[in-house]
């Protein structure tokens, strides 16, 4: 089952809510939307493989939340997404990389990157293997939160742009080999 049909939705005043979909395998639909006012939540959707359908997306003034979805391996619907209000949450298992959130300038309130459930997904290792593409990232208003529970991870760079982390910042994780790009940033509030 694939989400189609909202190809004409320009701007969502409130919440846009996709949970608990257990069939859903595509989100295609929202092809001209620009904005939403309030949070994006794609959550509790075992079968979700892409998100493509967000491509014009360039603000979610609410939080962004990107989880239970053990099976998504792109996140290219997000390419044009430069602002995010509140907290950027996201938790898969078998993306390999962030590449298309490179448009990516601001979040409100907290970043946080990890891999998805292991209590209910133990089958999944995480191919998350780098955050390298977050170039034009230049302030987190909360904390900066990278957490490697399940190995995977090596790589953290290309935040060449980020000055400000108005949190902590948190990396955690044991394959972690190269941590660079950081060489702007100016303050860390925490």
């Amino acid at each position: 089952i694939d989400i189609d049909g909202f190809g004409s939705l320009r701007t969502v005043n409130g919440e846009l809510r996709i949970t608990d979909n257990v069939h859903l395998e595509g989100v295609d639909g929202f092809t001209s939307l620009n904005e939403i006012s309030g949070d994006l939540l794609i959550n509790a959707n075992p079968s979700l493989t892409q998100i493509d359908g967000f491509s014009e997306l360039t603000t979610v003034e609410g939080d962004l939340l990107l989880t239970g979805v053990p099976e998504l391996v792109s996140d290219d619907g997000f390419a044009n997404l430069t602002t995010v209000g509140g907290d950027f949450t996201l938790r898969t298992c078998r993306m390999t990389t962030l590449d298309s959130l490179a448009s990516l300038r601001t979040v409100g309130g907290t970043l946080s990157f990890g891999r998805c459930n292991p209590m209910m997904h133990p089958e999944y290792t995480s191919e998350l293997t780098g955050i390298t593409n977050l170039v034009d990232l230049e302030q987190i208003g909360g904390s900066l939160i990278i957490w490697n529970q399940h190995h995977g991870l090596t790589e953290v760079s290309g935040l060449d742009s980020l000055t400000t982390i108005g949190g902590d910042l948190q990396i955690s994780g044991y394959d972690i080999e190269t941590l660079s790009g950081l060489g702007t940033l100016t303050s860390i509030g925490g």
